[in-house]
């Protein structure tokens, strides 16, 4: 009997060795697969590391467009006010021209006025003489600040004109960059987006992998005790019974 139970539990013994190498190599297994899974865990993390500072440079970028499309918005409000200043400018001086062609008509007829009276009084011939040079005087003088006048409303057109000109050219420079800007920003940001969801996404993944691993070790590393326990217990019988066996 003793014999059968030697051998009973030196097969039991083998049994629970062989089991425990399959456990050990099950544990080595599942420990390289839980460094493996490190490394590719802390490789991800780099890359979203590195896509959030391409993320914050492309923000940078965004910033800086945005100031100058700000300043372009400023010189194109400066732009405007110097256009509406030049118009109000040449309105004044249309309205002065008016007003000098008016009173040069108005002078022309009391010139003639003069003129027609000249030959009816003679009596006042001096008078008249003095007057009419006094108007003479005057319509030189207000033909001369017409011609002035003129001269200064044609060249505030030619300002108004380049100044209009050269509004319009960086209204369409500012747009046509604004715009392609905005549509690479738009692009650029929509391609980073899809990245970091399939980042995360497989973040997500292994990150469950991790926890099932981590729970079948635990579940492995529990068997474990309870072999290594029974082990343990197998061969404290196996050395009382052979104490027994040599006393027999």
């Amino acid at each position: 009997d003793l014999a059968d139970q030697l051998d009973f539990m030196s097969k039991a013994k083998g049994r629970v060795e062989k089991e425990k190498s399959q456990l050990l190599i099950e544990i080595d297994v599942l420990q390289t697969d839980n460094d493996a899974l490190g490394k590719a865990k802390a490789h991800a993390e780099s890359k979203v590391d590195a896509l959030e500072g391409s993320l914050a440079r492309l923000k940078a970028q965004v910033d800086d467009l945005t100031r100058q499309l700000n300043d372009a918005n400023n010189a194109k409000a400066r732009l405007t006010q110097e256009n509406f200043d030049l118009q109000h400018q040449v309105q004044e001086l249309d309205s002065a021209n008016a007003g000098l062609a008016k009173a040069k008509s108005q002078l022309q007829l009391q010139l003639d006025d003069l003129k027609r009276n000249l030959d009816d009084e003679s009596r006042q011939r001096q008078n008249l003489q003095v007057q009419l040079s006094a108007l003479q005087s005057d319509n030189g003088n207000l033909n001369a600040r017409y011609e002035e006048e003129s001269e200064a409303a044609s060249n505030l057109r030619n300002t108004l004109s380049r100044v209009n000109a050269e509004f319009a050219a960086l209204k369409t420079r500012y747009d046509k960059e604004i715009l392609a800007k905005t549509e690479e920003m738009e692009e650029m940001r929509r391609k980073l987006s899809v990245r970091i969801q399939e980042l995360e996404d497989l973040l997500e993944q292994q990150r469950i992998r991790c926890s099932n691993l981590e729970k079948a070790k635990s579940k492995l590393t529990a068997e474990l005790k309870e072999v290594t326990i029974e082990l343990e217990n197998c061969q404290i019988i196996i050395q009382d019974l052979t104490k027994r066996n040599r006393r027999l």
